[in-house]
């Protein structure tokens, strides 16, 4: 967090520096913080959808659903070609908010645009689940198990907080996951963006600090 803080030093108002310290907020369990972070990364870039996505993913994290949902919305509608963790962000957010039938054609094109991720079939599995669908949610474990051998069910499940999230771990045993002990799991929506993302701002940040040759 401190470099990321030092990057944002190096040119005030930079809005992927505050959705960062966020999402690092939001790992940290410190849910307030994470909030005031992603929505002043959004109040200075209204119109950008990656910002947007992380301030829907923090809120989605919270259990305020609601905003969460249109936040990722309005990310997708901004994007002409949303990255898969978009579209497996809004599932997600349509599934924990009851809207399983919503949630599952976004959930599937998350699939189909992100093969190599998991994710999107475990929020994919628990939303067949609660309408019944256990052989095709059945068949997402297994897949998922190919990929990731040692998915724990316990795991996944137990990293989330919120009162809404509740309900996943037994979604999860239900489509055929096990519930050995967990693996280390960062506790959001969609993984694998922050450290990538902190990367690539570091290296932006660094770059607007060095002096630009024959400038």
């Amino acid at each position: 967090m401190d470099a990321v803080q030092k990057a944002i030093a190096v040119g005030v108002d930079y809005p992927m520096g505050y959705s960062l310290l966020g999402s690092i907020h939001m790992t940290r369990g410190d849910v307030e913080q994470a909030i005031t972070e992603s929505e002043k990364a959004v109040e200075l870039a209204p119109g950008n959808s990656h910002v947007l996505a992380i301030l829907g993913n923090v809120l989605i994290d919270s259990d305020r659903l609601k905003e969460g949902i249109r936040a990722v919305q309005k990310a997708v509608r901004l994007c002409p070609y949303p990255p898969a963790w978009y579209l497996g962000l809004l599932g997600a957010g349509l599934h924990l908010n009851g809207d399983n039938e919503a949630a599952i054609p976004v959930l599937e094109r998350a699939v189909d645009d992100g093969p190599e991720s998991y994710t999107p079939r475990l929020w994919l599995a628990c939303a067949l689940v609660e309408l019944g669908r256990l052989d095709e949610a059945g068949l997402i474990s297994k897949i998922v198990l190919n990929i990731e051998p040692n998915f724990s069910a316990a795991g996944w499940a137990e990293s989330f907080k919120s009162e809404t999230h509740a309900r996943l771990k037994d979604n999860m045993l239900a489509a055929g996951f096990p519930n050995r002990r967990p693996m280390v799991i960062i506790p959001m929506t969609v993984q694998g963006r922050v450290e990538p993302l902190i990367s690539d701002f570091l290296t932006t940040a660094l770059e607007k600090s060095l002096p630009k040759i024959g400038g």
